[in-house]
């Protein structure tokens, strides 16, 4: 199985942190959240691992020289273009394993374990790691007459969002390639019927801006490695 993280965004939303250094390359608690990500793959023994970069793409080349050398890492700079062309790059490298993609700006609890044995267990072809919505506000709820009955701190709502650890089977290579977008490529297989969710309900964070970054660094204890 192949590894993918994707780590080339130019993180605009995380500025003045992406001013100087790539997204992934952010730290929370000292530490990158490429760092995160990598000691959990390290876990679970995964270790064919790509990372492809874009946006100061030598600095993470730089970084997993100094500090993972002896891990079985290859970098790719693709430049400035969507997903799926580095999916594309990846797959045109060896198209005879499966794929698992990772975001670079996600850190999480996912057992790996149990994403990889149910993808490869589903008929569809693809699996999308997916995590309940939390509210950014308090949600109050009301009776039939209008009476408020309770109030619910930020709570999670009964919504999923997309968080990464995208599992892909050699059968949808040819699909992949007519697609220009991964937005465009998971809209169509999910229309087909040939997408999968796995439900994730353990601890998440996606750090895109300071808010998050902030909401991360105050919990990331949480995510045991």
């Amino acid at each position: 199985m192949n590894i993918i993280i994707l780590c080339g965004g130019k993180g605009e939303r995380l500025r003045p942190f992406t001013e100087s250094i790539p997204k992934p390359l952010v730290t929370i608690k000292d530490k990158p959240i490429l760092w995160y990500i990598l000691k959990q793959l390290s876990s679970y023994k995964l270790d064919d691992i790509h990372v492809m970069t874009g946006y100061k793409g030598e600095m993470i080349d730089s970084y997993l020289k100094k500090n993972f050398a002896e891990e079985q890492i290859k970098t790719f700079n693709n430049g400035d273009v969507d997903i799926i062309e580095r999916i594309k790059h990846i797959v045109g490298l060896n198209n005879l394993q499966d794929l698992l993609i990772l975001y670079g700006d996600t850190i999480s609890d996912v057992n790996l374990c149990d994403l990889i044995t149910k993808a490869q267990e589903n008929k569809n072809p693809v699996t999308l790691t997916i995590w309940p919505l939390v509210s950014q506000f308090g949600i109050v709820e009301l009776d039939e007459n209008n009476n408020v009955t309770a109030f619910k701190e930020k709570p999670k709502l009964n919504k999923w969002i997309n968080i990464g650890y995208i599992y892909i089977k050699t059968e949808m290579f040819t699909t992949i390639t007519e697609f220009g977008t991964f937005e465009s490529f998971l809209k169509a297989i999910a229309d087909n019927k040939k997408l999968s969710a796995f439900k994730h309900e353990g601890h998440h964070f996606t750090v895109n801006n300071v808010v998050e970054l902030a909401h991360a660094e105050k919990n990331i204890h949480k995510i045991i490695i």
